[in-house]
């Protein structure tokens, strides 16, 4: 798909291509909500995931090395155990929004 996607600039071939991609997409998103996360999170976690594997492929076929699947693969375990959780109740909702805010300050001063 990658190289369909990239080696056509208009037309059926394309609009195929994007047809599958959201298609995919919408499907793993849904997975990801079925078990509890935000649905919010899983459509930017699995924006994150297509673009993060897409380039993977690029860098390893350059690279003639799996090594760029890895950094990736252990990049994506870490953010998808990272993702909120559909929560029960407002008081849930305000203790996750102050952690994500408290780990992103955290994140930023390093």
């Amino acid at each position: 798909m990658l190289a369909g996607t990239v080696s056509v600039s208009a037309g059926p071939l394309l609009d195929r291509a994007g047809e599958i991609f959201r298609t995919s997409q919408r499907h793993l998103v849904d997975l990801y909500a079925d078990v509890g996360v935000l649905r919010s999170a899983a459509e930017r976690f699995v924006t994150f995931l297509v673009a993060s594997a897409s380039g993977a492929v690029v860098l390893s076929r350059a690279e003639q090395d799996i090594e760029p699947f890895e950094v990736v693969a252990d990049q994506l375990i870490e953010q998808a155990a990272a993702m909120p959780k559909v929560v029960s109740t407002t008081a849930d909702y305000q203790a996750l929004a102050t952690s994500t805010r408290a780990k992103r300050a955290t994140a930023g001063a390093s």
